[in-house]
């Protein structure tokens, strides 16, 4: 069965409205129905330095408030929202250490048509709490900055907690002599981010040492095989490489394992059929836009 990932140092809660739940060890938390959820991050203060972020449906990171550290009533110019006041009142519930931080993110829960079926969900990126960790080693500062993706997702009205280690990247010098991060230059809004956070320590070198990640190059496919190049959990799709090119899988493409549909990056599968991808809906996140697939897969056999 598959385990969720832990995130050293890190003690993750879900909550539906009031009620703490406990996932199973594949993320397991059940049905959920009309009202709420919550994603608690309590990070211990032995940990590596870590903040949270929100990404909103144009691609777009910004840095959450620290809820340990926000008023205990609403006063003042800047009170806290409604929301935040809310989650840290599930703090109070928790054992926490002195000097604890915390992050989280409260989400609706939705109605979507399924199959004809009015099922419950969650909408994308609405789901996902975004951690960014500076990595130490042996207690020492090291360049290295990972960023980890907890959220909430809904498989026909089954809810499981996932959790992805979506980068494990470095910091550099640009020419210009400034702290930048190379990977996330599509991502202005999360590079400035992290160069705002930066430990003073930070041991950096030239941009020009960094190692662009590359793309998994597949020769030799046939038709109807394919390579899982990209799995996205809080998605809940992956990119598969097929011999016409790069297509796109939805979970419910995808076999249970057992219960959970995912896909390993790097596995070979079997492909039912290539067609179009549907276009993204609009939602109240984001904008009708084209995906960057032209093709998608369905009809998923792994082993």
């Amino acid at each position: 069965m598959n385990t969720v990932p832990t995130i050293p140092g890190v003690t993750l809660a879900v909550y539906k409205q009031n009620r703490q739940i406990t996932p199973e060890s594949d993320g397991y938390v059940g049905r959920l129905y009309s009202g709420s959820a919550t994603i608690l991050a309590v990070i211990d203060p032995s940990a590596d330095q870590t903040i949270g972020l929100f990404r909103d449906g144009q691609d777009h990171y910004t840095q959450q408030k620290e809820l340990l550290s926000l008023p205990e009533l609403r006063h003042g110019k800047f009170p806290p929202k409604p929301a935040q006041q809310f989650m840290r009142s599930l703090l109070k519930d928790l054992p926490l250490a002195s000097g604890s931080q915390a992050y989280g993110i409260t989400m609706p829960l939705r109605v979507w048509a399924y199959e004809g079926q009015p099922v419950n969900t969650v909408h994308y990126p609405e789901n996902m709490l975004v951690l960014a960790r500076y990595v130490r080693d042996a207690g020492q500062p090291t360049n290295r900055v990972h960023v980890w993706k907890v959220a909430l997702v809904s498989q026909n009205g089954e809810f499981f907690l996932t959790v992805q280690q979506a980068y494990d990247t470095t910091a550099h010098l640009s020419s210009r002599n400034t702290l930048c991060f190379p990977r996330f230059q599509a991502h202005r809004l999360l590079e400035r981010t992290l160069v705002a956070n930066a430990p003073a320590d930070l041991p950096v070198t030239s941009e020009q040492d960094f190692i662009r990640p590359e793309s998994l190059a597949v020769n030799g496919l046939k038709d109807g095989e394919g390579v899982v190049e990209r799995w996205y959990p809080a998605r809940n799709m992956g990119c598969v490489i097929t011999a016409k090119g790069p297509a796109r899988v939805h979970w419910s493409d995808v076999p249970p394992r057992p219960r959970l549909r995912f896909l390993v990056e790097g596995e070979r599968v079997r492909i039912g059929t290539l067609g179009t991808p549907p276009q993204n809906p609009k939602t109240d996140l984001r904008k009708v836009r084209k995906s960057r697939f032209q093709l998608q897969a369905s009809g998923i056999e792994v082993g």
